[in-house]
């Protein structure tokens, strides 16, 4: 059966079109999602308050928003990097970045950001570094960032954070890195922590903690930097794991604790601190 020219024609008219239409919708899309993460970027500008070392100024739209300083991008021209460390950036954090959907790092440690972690956060499902050390952040850890099942490293360390260590964080597989110390947290170490199999430096110093110090942790086998000192802890300190390493825990300033490690009635010198875990670590990343 012969087809008549017209419907032939008609029908490569019609397949153009349609793939016409379908490239423009593609390009539209790709041009709206761009603009909303320049748009997102600078509503994060206009909430910093001071900025002494001018480092705002270029986020200006004489550059592609990928050339703005702190920022990088895919080859795509999607957000994957967020660092603006020691900055002496003054401002509230943003809850626009949350619209940065490849984001996988977030690093504003040592600024002077103010209030509270942005909830909204927890819609970064890429996010695997969230480093916000050092700042004046203040509330509770937000429920949240559960949403953000694939961090690797979570530093809070320094701020003036309250309230209990949220469970969510024990649903964590990737994380190795944790430190939420020099806070005002409360209550008991989650028993849930024994969940994160990945997990090699813990520190919860300089909190209000109190309770036992969990077995688990002695029990882990990944676990190798452990800082809990300066908090309400009580109980014998396990014997196991790593807390056979004098160089690799930090339990002083506890008063009820006893047993374990303390028995060795280590000095203080050789015992590792926030800060070398800070200096060590973040310095790599």
């Amino acid at each position: 059966m012969e087809v008549s020219p017209s419907i032939l024609w008609s029908s490569i008219l019609y397949r153009c079109t349609t793939l016409l239409f379908l490239f423009h919708v593609s390009a539209s899309a790709t041009v709206f999602v761009k603009e909303t993460e320049r748009l997102s970027l600078l509503h994060f500008k206009s909430k910093i308050t001071s900025d002494p070392n001018r480092i705002m100024s270029s986020w200006n739209d004489s550059v592609h928003f990928c050339q703005w300083r702190g920022v990088n991008c895919t080859r795509e021209m999607r957000v994957t990097s967020l660092d603006l460390r020691s900055q002496s950036l003054v401002g509230t954090l943003s809850p626009n970045l949350s619209n940065l959907t490849f984001l996988t790092v977030i690093k504003l440690r040592n600024n002077s950001f103010l209030g509270r972690i942005p909830p909204e956060f927890g819609k970064l499902t890429r996010l695997q570094y969230l480093i916000l050390s050092y700042n004046k952040f203040e509330g509770e850890i937000p429920a949240k960032l559960s949403g953000c099942s694939n961090l690797k490293v979570l530093t809070l360390l320094g701020n003036e954070l309250e309230g209990h260590i949220p469970n969510w964080i024990s649903y964590l597989p990737n994380l190795f890195f944790l430190q939420l110390s020099v806070n005002n947290f409360t209550g008991r170490i989650p028993p849930l922590f024994g969940n994160l199999s990945s997990l090699q430096v813990l520190d919860l110093s300089h909190n209000k903690l109190s309770g036992q110090i969990p077995k688990f942790l002695g029990n882990s086998s990944s676990l190798r930097i452990l800082a809990l000192s300066n908090n309400n802890l009580e109980g014998e300190v396990p014997k196991g794991g790593v807390f056979t390493n004098a160089s690799s825990i930090s339990v002083l300033g506890n008063k009820n604790l006893r047993g374990g490690i303390l028995e060795l009635h280590l000095p203080t010198c050789p015992v590792l601190t926030s800060l070398w875990f800070t200096q060590h670590f973040l310095s790599q990343s």
